[in-house]
């Protein structure tokens, strides 16, 4: 580098291409095959929406804000998914879904407190009903 450039200067020697594979070699197809459980990102695309439809049907409840989150995330990740795939085809997918991963993390951990707030709260409702009266005896 610190000698100046000759015409019979060398250059330097390429160590690849700059770009992954563009999915002609299956790669892709091989990386879904060896998924544990494909299904998992969808079950959680339509848990987050699920709970979004119930929180805006019952949005007078105050579980209701906590069910607009994980739907809210579940729109972004779908959101994002739809646009990498009609914007670069299946072609270097996982690296523009990146955020879509994190975004289901975010509507997996929010339906946890959800759940979490529902089962507390139905435990708190538990607790507050009253107990049958004691039978009384009849009053002469």
């Amino acid at each position: 580098p610190r000698a100046p450039w000759t015409p019979g200067s060398a250059a330097a020697p390429v160590a690849g291409p700059p770009t992954g594979d563009l999915g002609t070699d299956n790669s892709f197809q091989r990386w879904l095959d060896e998924m544990s459980v494909p299904w998992w990102p969808s079950l959680v695309v339509v848990a987050g929406l699920a709970a979004g439809v119930v929180a805006v049907v019952r949005r007078r409840s105050s579980m209701a804000r906590y069910g607009l989150v994980p739907a809210v995330a579940a729109v972004g990740a779908l959101g994002i998914v739809i646009m990498a795939v009609l914007g670069d085809g299946f072609f270097e997918i996982a690296k523009h879904v990146w955020l879509a991963a994190y975004l289901l993390d975010v509507t997996t951990l929010s339906l946890c407190v959800l759940m979490a707030a529902a089962l507390m709260q139905g435990a708190r409702t538990q607790r507050r009903k009253p107990s049958a009266a004691p039978a009384r005896a009849p009053q002469r």
